[in-house]
């Protein structure tokens, strides 16, 4: 996966650029702080582009094209960060 992300230039972009990937690494990319809850919150809502590919087959067959799952993806991953951020400041952790 660093292969892939040293290839296209999105190890650059960061935790998030590692989180559009791959979830899983962008996640372990964050530090262990409250801070990144909200970002953790994103990427997992996103799922990343390597699930969207293994989902991609299954989309095909139910004909929903990829960009509208990508689009409700980034909209999940969105309100996802949004929401954890509003029970972030709510709740009092910081």
């Amino acid at each position: 996966m660093t292969y892939i992300a040293g290839l296209t230039g999105i190890s650059k972009l960061g935790t998030y650029g590692a989180g559009i990937l791959e979830f899983s690494t962008g996640i372990l990319s964050l530090d262990r702080s409250t801070a990144s809850l909200p970002a953790a919150s994103f990427i997992i809502g996103f799922g990343g582009l390597c699930v969207a590919a293994q989902s991609a087959s299954g989309l095909r067959e139910s004909g929903c094209g990829i960009g509208h799952y990508l689009l409700a993806k980034l909209f999940q991953a969105v309100t996802s960060c949004a929401v954890t951020a509003v029970i972030i400041d709510f709740v009092g952790i910081a």
